[in-house]
């Protein structure tokens, strides 16, 4: 997504899901091993947002103009297909799969409300936070060349 927004890319999906720091995890697992809770499963998400949302924040982060128009469904999936076939003929990976086709027009909710009741000091970090942090770690880590996959954990 990140890579998508980068690129300046028009389209959005209209897909809804569930979102949540890599290092809110990291810290909710801490306080969970630290604590007297075992043998329980959590859902952790710091909210539901639009697809749309998340990448215009994403673009908005990064300078760059935010998408304006719908990816249709149907045209996503033809366009999975073809990139299917090119990947196959290029042996690479390809960029759009049907399951992300899937995934990104799904609506997805997800409650974090056992999480905050069980560690009820946690708090999630805001997903414009994070999405700033990461956007600002990826454009200075591009301009040295550096490997872009990697935010430290604070």
């Amino acid at each position: 997504m990140f890579k998508t927004a980068l690129w300046q890319n028009p389209f959005y999906v209209n897909g809804v899901n569930g979102f949540v720091d890599v290092r809110d995890v990291a810290r909710f697992m801490v306080a969970i091993m630290e604590s007297e809770v075992s043998q329980e499963r959590f859902i952790l998400s710091s909210g539901n947002y639009a697809f749309k949302e998340v990448q215009t924040m994403m673009a908005h982060s990064l300078g760059k103009r935010a998408p304006w128009l719908a990816a249709p469904t149907a045209g996503m999936h033809v366009a999975a297909l073809f990139g299917n076939l090119l990947a196959t003929l290029t042996r690479s990976e390809p960029l759009l799969t049907p399951e992300v086709v899937r995934h990104s027009s799904s609506i997805s909710r997800f409650s974090n409300k056992k999480s905050l009741e069980v560690v009820s000091s946690f708090t999630y970090t805001p997903l414009q936070e994070t999405i700033a942090d990461v956007c600002q770690q990826l454009m200075e880590v591009s301009k040295n060349g550096f490997d872009t996959r990697y935010l430290p954990f604070q």
